[in-house]
Order: structure tokens, then C-alpha cells, then sequence
């Protein structure tokens, strides 16, 4: 798989009837976008979003009928401690940044 296209990564899985309201609300998103309701196409899109559940594989093609390629667990833990990680970091880095706009509203009112 090295030399090969990416593996697909799903949004999300769905079952038969997320399946037929999926296709039933993409009909629509077209429709709409055809007679220029682009507000009705978008909140229409954002429903077709919430359809169906996240999983954690990968598909290299659906034309070969590649089997499906399940994250390993480690992968999970790892990112979920890199999204800790961040969080951290964004914290702290908004947390100097609004003392700095604190020293610089002092600085500001000084004059």
C-alpha cells in the first residue's frame, strides 16, 4: 500500500435508512442549489452531516473491494494525548496573551 493512492477515511458509517434519507436529502441538496437556494442547500448539507456514526478505519479503494482498515488502538490513545497536549498549550497561550493585552491596557491608561 506504500506506492499506492491514500487511504479513504469515511465520515462516517451509516445504516440502511441513514442510507436512504442520505441519498434523499443529497436529491434535495441539489434541487436547491439548481434553483439558487443556497441557504436551503447548506442547512439541508448540515443535516445530511449528522447522519450516521464515526468509526475509526480507513478503505484504500472501493472499487478493488480493499478490506477495511481499523485504526489500532495505540494510534487512538496517542492522539488523544498530542489533543491534551494541545490543549494545554493553547490554554497557557492564551492565558499570557490576555495578560499582556492587560499590560498594555495599564500601559494605554497611564497617558
Amino acid at each position: 500500500m506504500a506506492h499506492r493512492i491514500p487511504p479513504y477515511v469515511p465520515p462516517a458509517t451509516l445504516n440502511d435508512e441513514q442510507c436512504l434519507n442520505f441519498k434523499k436529502l443529497d436529491q434535495e441538496i441539489e434541487r436547491s442549489l439548481k434553483e439558487g437556494k443556497f441557504e436551503r442547500a447548506s442547512e439541508l448539507q448540515d443535516e445530511q452531516e449528522k447522519l450516521g456514526k464515526s468509526n475509526p478505519l480507513f478503505v484504500h479503494s472501493f472499487s478493488e473491494k480493499a478490506k477495511l482498515v481499523y485504526l489500532h488502538p495505540q494510534l487512538i490513545a496517542d492522539f488523544s494525548t498530542v489533543e491534551e497536549l494541545l490543549k494545554i498549550v493553547i490554554a497557557e497561550f492564551y492565558s499570557k496573551s490576555e495578560i499582556e493585552a492587560h499590560k498594555q491596557s495599564e500601559s494605554d491608561n497611564r497617558f
